[in-house]
């Protein structure tokens, strides 16, 4: 990481601070530091490809902060209802994006980690609509956390291309050692490492439940937010995951599959090779998502959501939801009007249990153990032509509360400004509150309660925001 010329950098009044490998300069707009494209890990790049990350090479002066680094390798998504404004791409992109009310280092505010969903094969922390700094204005520490996706993030590999005996899940280290970079760090953009929140929505949310399943990840951070989890998801075995690296190595033309032939790909050849699995897999089930977390024995040796309901993360403060309509994001392929529309609300009102019975399950364990959680439901609707109800993704705008960011969008085309307003003031304050407490609802604003087995209380995200019993008319009991 070097200094640049470009005028943020060198203004004598931009924030400065150091870290643990070097110092950084970021920007300060409107009472908000900025510290963009930190590195939290050496790049995965040569013989650290499909290895585990290792910590940064230290730098001498002071490294450029303003401007966020690279997503992961991976295909531009054609769907446009989540803005795909990401920066280039490159196997380097192991950093950090850190936002900050702090004017000292001392002020030991809450920390927010961010981990973004996309399906561990698209998305990316640096994306604009994911900027921290309307959050991070409610008083917490906001850190977007950048990770390797599809294949390079969770290839199984052969036993010869292993490195220390470890073969998968390399994204979920990468976001295990951006923990362990905050929990040495955040200190320096004045957060308090003992209050880390963790909040992850859709693959972010997942990637959540497999960290609390990591005995090294679990005691990185105090609270988690989890929003619309994909609960159901199939983890893949060993030996699904051997199938899925079969198919890998002979798109990419290799035989062996051992490290050398592997390091030797471009990454052009790897997103190919990437692209030709997930064809190859669609529509046969489990294997629609061939790169996702592999119970490798290793690095994770139980399922996550069954290692969450048995117990992993009753040691943090919880809040769990989902959206009221989460199928309804997925069918983008023109057919959501008249009765192909009609067709795709049957079809989630079945797959909707991906998402949405997970949330519960895990209400009641908590509630049955003495932890209780607070659940959401969110029930705000899109709006638009397209019939999107309440679907998956639809609370991100009102979380990060950069609008402007959204405004393309197919998520705020209901409702007025003054609701959007609303639901951003609502959205943020309880995120931020539990971050500092652990409860949403300190002073009881949006009579959240904890749930209880026979209540089933469940906040409602509409406006009015309301709590209610039993969101989804009776089949929650």
């Amino acid at each position: 990481m070097t200094g640049t010329d470009n005028e943020a950098f060198n203004d004598p009044t931009a924030p400065v601070t150091t870290t643990d490998s070097g110092s950084v300069r970021g920007r300060r707009r409107a009472g908000v530091a900025s510290f963009l494209g930190v590195p939290y890990a050496a790049p995965p790049v040569g013989e650290l490809r499909f290895a585990a990350p290792t910590r940064p090479q230290p730098w001498d002066g002071v490294g450029d902060a303003t401007a966020a680094g690279p997503a992961s390798v991976q295909e531009q998504s054609a769907g446009e209802l989540v803005p795909k404004v990401v920066p280039a791409t490159d196997e380097d992109c192991l950093t950090v994006n850190v936002w900050t009310p702090a004017v000292k280092l001392d002020e030991g505010l809450p920390v927010i980690v961010w981990l973004h969903g996309g399906g561990f094969a698209v998305g990316s922390a640096s994306a604009r609509c994911y900027g921290g700094e309307e959050l991070a204005r409610r008083g917490a520490v906001v850190v977007g956390v950048n990770y390797r996706l599809g294949a390079l993030g969770y290839l199984y590999l052969p036993e010869e291309a292993a490195v220390d005996g470890i073969r998968a899940n390399f994204g979920l280290l990468d976001q295990m050692r951006a923990l362990e970079w905050v929990r040495d760090n955040v200190a320096a953009f004045g957060g308090d490492p003992a209050r880390v929140t963790v909040v992850g929505q859709s693959a972010g949310a997942y990637s959540i439940l497999a960290l609390g399943a990591m005995e090294r990840a679990r005691p990185l951070f105090h609270r988690a937010v989890l929003q619309s989890a994909p609960f159901a998801v199939d983890d893949h075995d060993i030996d699904v995951a051997e199938d899925t690296t079969s198919v890998f190595l002979k798109a990419a033309g290799i035989a062996g599959g051992g490290r050398a032939e592997l390091l030797g790909l471009s990454a052009a050849q790897i997103l190919r090779a990437q692209q030709e699995t997930f064809d190859r897999f669609t529509g046969t089930g489990h294997l629609d998502r061939p790169f996702v977390p592999v119970v490798d024995g290793e690095t994770l040796t139980v399922k996550p959501a069954q290692a969450a309901f048995e117990g992993s993360l009753d040691s943090v403060d919880l809040l769990v939801g989902c959206t009221a309509e989460e199928r309804l994001f997925f069918p983008q392929d023109g057919s959501l009007s008249g009765s192909g529309r009609e067709q795709a609300r049957r079809i989630g009102a079945q797959i909707d249990d991906l998402f949405t019975e997970g949330v519960f399950r895990l209400g009641e364990h908590r509630a049955l153990v003495g932890r209780p959680a607070r659940l959401f439901w969110w029930r705000w609707p899109s709006g638009g032509s397209e019939g999107l109800g309440a679907c998956h993704c639809a609370e991100l705008p009102f979380l990060f509360g950069d609008l402007d960011q959204w405004a393309d969008s197919a998520f705020l085309r209901h409702g007025t400004a003054d609701d959007h307003a609303y639901l951003v003031d609502a959205v943020q304050g309880a995120w931020v509150s539990f971050s500092e407490t652990g409860d949403p609802d300190p002073d009881g604003t949006l009579g959240w309660t904890p749930y209880t087995v026979d209540g089933r209380e469940t906040l409602v995200f509409d406006v009015p925001v309301e709590q209610t019993s039993d969101p989804r008319d009776g089949r929650v009991r």
